[in-house]
């Protein structure tokens, strides 16, 4: 069901692009530093920039992502010493000096 669900949310946002792409023909000047400038149609420059920002927000949250699982990790290795260290002292024996 969900699978059916995403396909048919993923057609409306086609179906949507498409007539915005069509409806927005119109010729732009986008002018950057040092003179240079392109000519393209309204819908490239917005999809272009649409990517571009999806793109940057992507690769900047993945920073926040790698350390949380370095995070994790470090929770988890600390968290089976712990559960290492009970065992120890329910079986009797004598833990190592750390």
């Amino acid at each position: 069901m969900k699978k059916i669900i995403n396909l048919v949310l993923l057609l409306v946002f086609f179906v949507l692009a498409f007539t915005f792409a069509q409806k927005n023909q119109q010729l732009v000047n986008i002018e950057y530093y040092a003179g240079l400038s392109i000519q393209t149609q309204v819908y490239l420059a917005i999809f272009a920039s649409l990517g571009i920002g999806l793109i940057l927000g992507y690769l900047i949250s993945m920073s926040a992502r790698l350390r949380t699982r370095g995070e994790m990790k470090k929770a988890r290795r600390e968290a089976e010493d712990a559960q290492s260290k009970l065992e120890k002292i329910k079986t009797g024996q004598k833990l190592s000096p750390q």
